[in-house]
């Protein structure tokens, strides 16, 4: 190759890398041109950023991928208390974040940096003046130009106000949940209350009844109207002036519901007329019932306690009945002549009336005395002259609950002299058998005793006197009877001798019973005995002295044996029989029956005689008496008297019903064995 061709061709080749170096060139302030553009807008990007970042109201927060702050906003600022220029570079948990949700929120940071949450969260932060404020955050990762996560921005709106809100919503809300409930369960009760009252309304035995102030029934219980004889529908709705009337309106009702409207508590108690129960005695009540401070109603209630006044009435008239009692009684008591002593359960003399502290000589210093003290003060002794054991003593028995009648004692009076005493004393007794006392009588017998004791003088004397030409008398009229070979005159004056004996030793015999009967010197042989056949043995043997062949027996079979002396039972029958056959026509029957009253057997023996009168009656039992009409006056009066002698030994009771022209049934008990 030449060389001008040579330098041809490199200068060709100098012109073309001219060229291209120029087109180069070119492209270089193309893209100079370019870049400047790019930087420029990236400028005003940048400035747009910082503008929003700056200006928003949310904390807008980028840090690293291990926490620290790259960019930190005015509002951050002002949340946390601190300026951009002392965050930016330091651990954004070790500033702000309690320690105990470092593991909570940095776990939610991985997740959003491998793209596993973009959704928002709350968390609690600490100001530099250690304010606690909870933040809601929108956190997402920022890539670099390979589009891998390089930070976080994290968004944060101050919810601590909305949080606080919420929670008193919320404590707000359970509050009223709670009065809600509770409301809810009082009212519950409430209304259980009312259909409790209206079931008591509805059921009371009072009458129950509300009125309005326009004095209108709003109310009226069964009881209310059943009283009336009503129905409800004619009382509720229905002024009270139409119901009661006008006039018990005007004058009763409405003076008391004006009262009641007043704010008055109204009661009062009165006897009512009601048209269904008649007259009855009421308690009522008006209550008045408030509402707005105003009495809106009157509710009426009215308790019949027409018993109770009644018990009231009985009480008082009791009560009046056993004062006067009790004054008659104490004045009985005061002015008696015999003494009456009565004693607590210690045996302490409780009360004593004059005529017991004349015959036991007391003085008020002895009344003091235990009731030892005074049995030996006082020397009791037995009827014999014994001194009386303190347990025998007969207030002692009554303590225990033993009764005791009728006891004679001999008193050795402090001042030597010898009182001879009936003493008689009981137990006071609860029903429930509690003795709480007891009460004793002393009757003084001394001048009975006296009297006694010459009348038996006087028997004895007589009974030997009249013996001895007695027993003369029978023996020779035994012996004109033996030997009747005289005339016939002779023989009936010989039998009326020896009847007149015999009535004459009849005389003597019932005296000597008497007298010892009523000293108590009869000693009773007790043994079981069957009625019956007892009575048919004596019917049999008694044949040859009365007309037994008039009495009819009538004793039912079974009848239980009773507790008697056989020979003061034939003597009681005896003499009652004797008398039944006496007093009655003889062709008449006279009958015996038996048969068992309150416990015991009683024995009747009936006539069909001129019977008793009845002044007769109330002495037929008494010593010496002998009925004043309708019977021959015979014997001394001591049949009857002696008979009742002998039952009451038995324990037993005799009585007599008799009717004038209708004859006698005397009757008596006996004990079973």
């Amino acid at each position: 190759m030449q060389p001008e061709e040579h330098i041809h061709e490199k200068a060709q080749r100098n012109t073309d890398e001219l060229a291209r170096l120029r087109r180069r060139v070119t492209d270089l302030e193309t893209a100079s041109a370019d870049c400047e553009r790019t930087v420029q807008t990236l400028g005003e990007g940048i400035a747009r950023y910082q503008s929003i970042l700056q200006t928003s109201a949310a904390a807008i927060i980028m840090l690293s991928p291990d926490h620290r702050i790259l960019d930190f906003n005015a509002e951050a600022e002002r949340l946390y208390g601190v300026r951009r220029e002392e965050v930016l570079g330091k651990d954004y948990f070790a500033l702000f974040l309690p320690r105990e949700i470092w593991d909570a929120v940095a776990a939610e940071i991985r997740k959003v940096l491998t793209g596993q949450l973009t959704r928002g969260f709350k968390n609690p932060v600490i100001t530099r003046e250690g304010i606690q404020r909870v933040l809601s955050w929108f956190v997402n990762y920022t890539a670099d130009s390979h589009g891998q996560p390089s930070g976080i921005v994290a968004i944060g709106i101050d919810v601590t106000e909305h949080e606080r809100a919420e929670e008193e919503l919320t404590k707000v809300r359970d509050e009223l949940e709670i009065r809600v409930e509770q409301r809810t369960a009082e009212l519950a009760e409430a209304n259980e209350r009312l259909r409790i009252y209206a079931r008591v309304v509805e059921n009371s035995p009072d009458l129950i009844s509300l009125v309005d102030r326009r004095y209108t029934y709003r109310l009226a219980n069964p009881t209310y109207v059943r009283y009336y004889g009503r129905l409800v529908e004619e009382v509720v709705g229905h002024a009270v002036s139409q119901f009661l009337g006008e006039d018990t309106f005007q004058h009763i009702s409405r003076p008391n519901l004006d009262r009641c409207f007043a704010g008055n508590h109204v009661h009062y108690e009165s006897w009512l007329p009601f048209l269904a129960a008649g007259r009855r005695y009421m308690d009522i009540n008006y209550f008045p019932l408030q509402a707005d401070n105003q009495v809106e109603y009157v509710v009426v209630v009215a308790r019949d306690i027409t018993d109770r006044k009644r018990a009231e009435e009985e009480r008082e008239s009791l009560m009046a009945e056993v004062q006067r009692r009790a004054a008659e009684m104490d004045a009985t008591i005061t002015s008696m002549a015999d003494g009456l002593m009565m004693f607590d359960p210690d045996g302490n003399i409780i009360r004593m009336n004059p005529a017991a502290e004349r015959i036991m000589g007391y003085t008020q210093a002895d009344l003091a005395r235990p009731l030892t003290e005074q049995a030996t003060m006082l020397r009791l002794e037995t009827v014999e002259g014994n001194p009386l054991p303190l347990d025998q003593l007969p207030v002692k028995r009554a303590l225990l609950g033993k009764t005791e009648c009728g006891r004679e004692l001999q008193l050795r009076q402090p001042s030597g002299r010898t009182v001879w005493l009936s003493v008689s004393a009981a137990p006071l007794c609860t029903p429930d058998g509690r003795v709480l006392g007891a009460v004793a009588t002393f009757t003084d017998i001394t001048a009975q005793r006296e009297l006694q004791e010459m009348r038996e003088d006087f028997i004895r004397t007589v009974s030997h006197d009249l013996r001895n030409p007695l027993g003369i008398v029978l023996g020779q009229a035994q012996l004109i009877s033996r030997f009747a070979d005289k005339p016939e005159r002779v023989r009936k004056s010989a039998d009326s001798v020896l009847t007149a004996a015999r009535r004459i030793n009849a005389m003597i015999q019932d005296l000597v019973d008497s007298v010892r009967l009523e000293a108590g010197q009869v000693q009773l042989q007790m043994q079981s005995v069957e009625i019956r056949s007892f009575l048919t043995d004596y019917l049999e043997r008694a044949r040859v002295t009365m007309e037994a062949g008039r009495v009819k027996a009538e004793i039912p079979e079974g009848l239980p044996a009773v507790s008697a002396d056989p020979d003061k039972l034939e003597r009681i029958l005896a003499n009652l029989l004797t008398n039944a056959l006496k007093y009655s026509p003889s062709e008449t029957e006279v009958s015996i029956k038996a048969e068992i009253t309150n416990g015991k057997v009683a024995v009747s023996v009936a006539d069909r005689g001129v019977g008793i009168t009845p002044e007769d009656l109330r002495h037929i039992f008494e010593r010496f008496y002998r009925p004043r009409a309708g019977r021959p006056r015979e014997g001394l009066g001591l049949g009857l008297y002696i008979t009742r002698m002998l039952v009451e030994a038995h324990g037993g009771r005799i009585w007599v019903e008799s009717e004038p022209g209708q004859g006698s049934t005397f009757s008596f008990t006996l004990p079973i064995a």
